[in-house]
């Protein structure tokens, strides 16, 4: 059985324990997060269905993440955590909500996207 893993690049309070249990009981592995410094070490010799970036970060971390994982072929997108107040934002949104597990799955797995800035 093929099971779906996305990455996330962020702070260790990038995503709460309701959330990572939400995201477990739609069967979607979410690992990390990772912080950036560490990002090339964790994409050496694994396999990733797509990454979900912290929004949080300053620009140029933000692009030097996205191109290596342009580079390694891995959709990936930028969300702000559901503690975040993204809700006024816009945008993608890691949390429990099944709409925001929908959306960022949907666009992770869509071939062919680019990633959204």
């Amino acid at each position: 059985m093929y099971s779906v893993r996305f990455l996330l690049v962020g702070p260790a309070s990038f995503i709460d324990d309701e959330t990572a249990a939400a995201w477990a009981q739609a069967e979607i592995t979410l690992e990390g997060p990772v912080t950036p410094d560490r990002l090339t070490e964790t994409l050496s010799g694994d396999h990733w269905d797509g990454a979900i970036v912290d929004v949080r970060y300053d620009a140029d971390t933000l692009l030097n993440v996205i191109e290596l994982f342009d580079k390694a072929a891995i959709p990936a997108l930028f969300a702000s955590p559901a503690s975040f107040a993204a809700q006024q934002t816009g945008g993608y949104i890691l949390s429990s909500d099944p709409a925001d597990i929908e959306s960022i799955v949907g666009h992770l797995a869509e071939d062919g996207k680019p990633t959204l800035h």
